[in-house]
Order: structure tokens, then sequence, then C-alpha cells
């Protein structure tokens, strides 16, 4: 079956690796260089996927995402930025986009998580928003998936990691969560990063948005003692579990939002 795609980036050499990678799959591809172009695409077509930036001249990637979801509520959405932040990060989120890239970035990947969309298509339909986790999202999170809000190594207790646990609570207020349930979350997070430190107390954290959740991906050298990371997420009613992708072993702390 063949499927369509609508690929709007300012960049024209960015249109065309994008437009020459998936026509080699088999996509029909249609290219446009800001919003307006892309409004009238989708005006005359309704596409199964697009990778769209969120702001460009004319109409807004916000708009023209609700537009062509107008033509067809299952369209997977991949912005491409080259500006993250985490205000545009939510906006994705709060279009459902499948996922949110950083520019500069592999085509690879880019070609992976398409691949990963068309395959969820076709085995359980279109996934709604919110459906639990399986322990492929939190494999594929760990592998780099998902809608990057921030990154950081965390030695406790450093200054710079007890600001950057600050950002992280920032970030779980922004999204909408209490007050009281952030800290919660930050405090989990915490004692994960004690978990998996090491002597010198390294570890690295990355948070993202993936199928709507935010999730918080904590790794270090310190083989994890599963029985500890159990009872302190049941004492908080947190989700955090194991999970070991590409040699890479961290705990995930999950929210859903």
């Amino acid at each position: 079956m063949s499927r369509s795609m609508l690929v709007v980036d300012d960049e024209e050499t960015i249109r065309w690796a994008l437009r020459e990678l998936f026509m080699q799959d088999g996509w029909r591809v249609h290219c446009a260089a800001d919003g307006d172009e892309a409004g009238r695409l989708v005006e005359q077509n309704a596409y199964d996927f697009m990778i769209t930036d969120l702001k460009m001249p004319g109409l807004s990637g916000v708009e023209l995402i609700r537009k062509a979801r107008d033509r067809n509520a299952g369209l997977g959405v991949m912005v491409l930025t080259g500006y993250a932040s985490l205000e545009t990060a939510v906006d994705a989120l709060r279009l459902h986009a499948w996922d949110y890239v950083t520019k500069p970035c592999k085509v690879s990947y880019l070609k992976e998580r398409v691949g990963a969309f068309v395959e969820d298509v076709e085995r359980v339909g279109a996934r709604s928003r919110g459906e639990p986790l399986r322990d492929r999202d939190l494999r594929d999170f760990m592998g780099g998936a998902g809608t990057h809000l921030l990154s950081f190594d965390a030695v406790l207790p450093d200054g710079r990691s007890q600001d950057a646990l600050a950002e992280l609570r920032r970030m779980f207020t922004h999204l909408g969560l209490a007050a009281e349930r952030a800290a919660d979350l930050v405090q989990l997070c915490v004692e994960a990063i004690a978990l998996v430190a090491d002597e010198t107390g390294g570890a690295s954290a990355r948070a993202s948005l993936l199928n709507g959740y935010v999730l918080v991906g904590i790794s270090g050298p310190r083989e994890v003692q599963l029985d500890r990371l159990t009872r302190i997420s049941a004492r908080l009613g947190v989700d955090a579990r194991l999970v070991l992708a590409d040699g890479t072993r961290g705990i995930v702390v999950s929210e859903r939002i």
C-alpha cells in the first residue's frame, strides 16, 4: 500500500534529502517551503505522515497540523526543528506528535522513527495518546526516541545537579502536574540517581515526552538493586522500571500527563 508524506522545511537541501530518503521506501512525498504552501497542499491531499517545523512563515506548524488532521485524524506527525525548547516540545505534545527531533540529526534516525510509526499502525492501528507504555516504548526511549525536553549530568549533591533538579521540577509543573506530584517525581529521580551513581557520584539523565507520558531516563555505572528500586517506586506511587537497551542499563521514571 502506497503511503503519502508531506515534508515542510525552509531549507531546500533538507526537503530534497528527506524526499529522496523516503521515496526509496515507497512513500509518495510532497514538499513545501513554508506554512502557506503546505496549507494549500493539505487542502488537496490527505497525508499519512507529515514532517514539519512549528515556527515558520505563513501558516504556523500548529495550525498546519490541525488542518492536516481534519483531513486525516490518524496523521502521524514529526516535529523537526532547529530551535528546541520546552515550550515548543509542549506544543508538540498537545498536538500528539509522534516525535520531536532537533536539527542536526541523523537521517537514519528519522527513517527509523517513521518506520516505527508505520509498524504500529499496521499492527494495532493508530495508538491513542496515554495508552500504557510497553517495554518496547521504554527501550525506544532509552535509544533516543521521544520529544526531547532536557538532559543533564547528575553528580549529587553537586550544586549544578541541584540546579538541574530544579529545572526538572519546573518541567513537571510546566507540563501541568500538581506541585506535590512534581515533588514526588523529582524525589524518585534523586533516589534513582543515587542507585546508579558510583563512588564518584557520576550519572546522567534525560527527559522526553512519548505517547502522552513524560519519561526521565537515568543511567550510571552501578548495578541497580531491583528490590530497592521497587520499594522506592511503591512508596512514592510513581512508575519506575529498569530498562536495558543497546547495552545501556538505566532506570526510567514515567508519568502520564
